[in-house]
This record gives C-alpha cells, structure tokens and sequence, in this order.
C-alpha cells in the first residue's frame, strides 16, 4: 500500500526484485470528496539485471604451501537492463580460507552496462588440491552466482 501526500496526492513505489507489477489507484474519500472508483490498472515490467562473470572459474595451479599467489582477476558485468543492487562477495566452500579478495573496483551497486574486478589470491595452507567459491549475491534471478577456485598447494 502506498498513502500519497495530502498537498500533491503522489505517492512513490520501488521493487527490489524483477517481474511484472500491476498497480490498482483508489480513493478512500474523506468529507470534502467522494470515494472513487476503481481505476484502470495499470502493469509495468520491471527491468532485471544479468550478471555475466569472466572467467566462469579460476584455477592457480600449484603453489607452495604458506605462499601467496599472484593476483587473478574475476570481471563481473551488468549485462541486464536494470540495476544491480544489494551487491555482495565472499568465499565461500570447504578451503575458504586458502583464498583472498586482493583487491575490488566492485560496489554495491552495479549499472547496467557496468562491469566491476575483484582480484584474487591463492595462499594454500596444505598441500594437495585446495577448492572454494567466489560468491556473489545480488537481485538478479539466478543469485547467487558462484565462480569456481581451486588451486593445488605443493
């Protein structure tokens, strides 16, 4: 529900998830006006955002155990026709803490068009294969994403 200001009778609305909305206006009357009727209905789809993720995984090869990787980089882009919001990463999964976010460009907001760079760093604490994820959680529909790490410690 949305009440309007009595001096302009506007009222404002905003949806934080995608789809199709339908929006019905009445008015209650009060003692100087009659109620209305209903009016016409009106719909509006509301944009969505696409996140594209570059590359789909990363992989560090072997590192020594207790040092850290170069840096790798994850592009994220807005590829959809509406703001990408609510926008946040972490690692996720079994290993997680042999993986590190270096650096980002990345906000909580994300435009359409707009890409974005979290780097990334491998410090495995044992050897042998080492997996997580780079989680990313938004208001696109197929949030969360997940970008696949793994990394071998020798």
């Amino acid at each position: 529900m949305c009440v309007g200001a009595v001096a302009t009778g506007n009222c404002s609305i905003s949806f934080l998830t995608t789809g199709t909305r339908t929006l019905t206006a009445t008015y209650g009357g009060d003692t100087n006006f009659l109620a209305s009727p209903v009016s016409a209905r009106v719909s509006q789809t509301v944009n969505s955002p696409t996140v594209t993720l570059s590359p789909p995984s990363i992989n560090f090869g072997r590192t020594s155990v207790g040092s850290t990787s170069v840096p790798k980089a994850e592009t994220i882009t807005n590829t959809g026709t509406g703001a990408l919001i609510n926008f946040s990463w972490s690692i996720t999964g079994p290993n997680a803490g042999d993986f590190a976010i270096s650096s980002t460009t990345c906000t909580a907001t994300l435009n359409p068009g707009a890409g974005c760079v979290i780097n990334l760093t491998f410090k495995p604490t044992a050897t042998g294969a080492r997996t997580a994820n780079l989680t990313l959680t938004d208001n696109a529909t197929n949030s969360p994403q997940n970008v696949g790490l793994s990394g071998s410690g020798k």
